[in-house]
């Protein structure tokens, strides 16, 4: 809880963050103080309790405490904007055109998603590059449609490339435990960024 209330005002404070992601310094804000700087707080309390509790070892503490900050900073970065975006934002009726071209980009994504994450082929050393052919799509949503659009792509992709992970499918299916969560991390990020 302390993780969120801080997140809230740091970013109330300093870059005024009310209730949408307007401008650049908006979305930096969020990054670096919502989900990087307010996460700490969770994973440092966590980390601590588990470890007093005797359910981590204290020399395990750096890399658990790795894992929860990862964890808590890409929950704030998908789901702020998201929830931002659905509860805040009045709904605006598109044009019929619109509606085509949504569905379009649902389904396309959807395709690329399921086939780079989740297919069949998807464990192929040869498809592991392809993770980045949703950025196409991430873009697409981001200029042609507003925030609910862009961050329910976000979620989307997301979705699948943790369904994947979890899975043993796509290209975070490999490596330590530790390494994936941190590729996994590192892409949700820049999804949910661009």
């Amino acid at each position: 809880t302390l993780c969120g209330v801080l997140g809230v005002l740091l970013t109330q404070r300093y870059v005024r963050l009310e209730r949408r992601l307007e401008s650049p310094r908006q979305v930096l804000g969020l990054v670096l103080l919502g989900a990087g700087l307010a996460s700490v707080v969770s994973a440092s309390g966590g980390v601590a309790n588990l470890a007093l509790a005797g359910i981590v070892p204290w020399s395990a503490y750096g890399s658990v405490w790795w894992v929860w900050w990862l964890g808590d900073a890409l929950g704030v970065l998908l789901f702020a904007p998201f929830l931002l975006a659905w509860l805040v934002e009045p709904a605006q009726r598109p044009r019929p055109q619109r509606w085509l071209e949504l569905g379009l980009l649902a389904l396309a994504l959807t395709a690329v998603c399921y086939v780079t994450f989740t297919g069949p082929a998807s464990n192929s050393r040869q498809l592991l590059g392809v993770k980045y052919a949703v950025f196409p799509f991430v873009i697409w949503a981001a200029l042609r449609f507003g925030q609910r659009e862009a961050t329910s792509v976000g979620v989307l992709v997301s979705g699948f490339a943790i369904w994947g992970a979890i899975h043993d499918r796509g290209p975070f299916s490999s490596g330590p435990i530790d390494e994936r969560l941190m590729l996994l991390g590192a892409f949700m990020a820049v999804v949910t960024i661009t």
